[in-house]
């Protein structure tokens, strides 16, 4: 029989537990407007990579901004 290294598992601590205040400050998020919109009849190769991304539409005073922007007026909103 071979030796082999015994099997060893690592559970590491989580960064929050329940009830902690949540802290996104480690993720990269995008900035209001900054994600491209695309035309809608393109190839779903053309925009896979909008799926790994946040699109964020509202910056963060609430306003609507850049090309996800709908134009809708404020009572619509």
């Amino acid at each position: 029989m071979q030796n082999r290294k015994p099997l060893s598992l690592h559970i590491p601590e989580p960064a929050q537990r329940p009830g902690d205040r949540p802290d996104f400050s480690g993720l990269d998020l995008s900035h209001a407007g900054e994600v491209r919109r695309p035309d809608t009849a393109v190839q779903h190769r053309e925009i896979s990579d909008l799926a790994y991304a946040l699109i964020r539409v509202l910056d963060d005073e609430g306003r609507a901004v850049g090309p996800w922007n709908p134009k809708l007026d404020a009572e619509t909103l």
